[in-house]
């Protein structure tokens, strides 16, 4: 299994130039044009273990990739995305939540909010600790840290 790099970026602008159809974010909160890409969460109710993936061609990748690096035996695909947002939020004594927004116009803030609101109908003190863009290799981790794996390039089946 190799190692994941990950790069720490507080202030990050997204910004997808190039003609056609390609998915702008105007910031890396908001989503606008169409996209074929999918995002998956996974996440192990066991050892607390989470994986994600992003950038890929189908849902099936997607939730298999994101499977794979979460590297738990009990991982589940928790929810997934074409073309936006997809936030998994942690609460109190098990609790979780997985909330998302797609299409033109897509949040991460939708994703985040509706995350949390289903982590709340099962347990207190819901928090989000991940939020993936389907376009975007940079995530989200907690509240407004947003990384970067370098050691992917887009349409990688890892």
């Amino acid at each position: 299994m190799r190692c994941l790099l990950l790069q720490f970026e507080c202030l990050l602008m997204v910004l997808f130039h190039s003609a056609g159809s390609q998915p702008v974010a105007a910031a890396p909160n908001v989503l606008y044009g169409d996209d074929t890409t999918f995002a998956a969460i996974a996440y192990s109710e066991d050892t607390g273990k989470i994986g994600y993936a992003t950038e890929c061609a189908s849902r099936n990748i997607a939730e298999t990739l994101a499977k794979r690096r979460c590297g738990a035996e009990d991982a589940k695909p928790v929810g997934w995305v074409n073309n936006g947002f997809c936030a998994l939020a942690i609460g109190d004594e098990g609790a979780w939540g997985t909330g998302y927004s797609f299409g033109d116009g897509a949040s991460n803030k939708a994703a985040k909010q509706r995350a949390l609101e289903k982590c709340a109908e099962h347990g207190d003190h819901p928090r989000v600790v991940l939020c993936v863009c389907s376009v975007s290799e940079r995530v989200e981790v907690g509240d407004g840290i947003w990384i970067h794996d370098e050691t992917r390039s887009p349409g990688s089946d890892d």
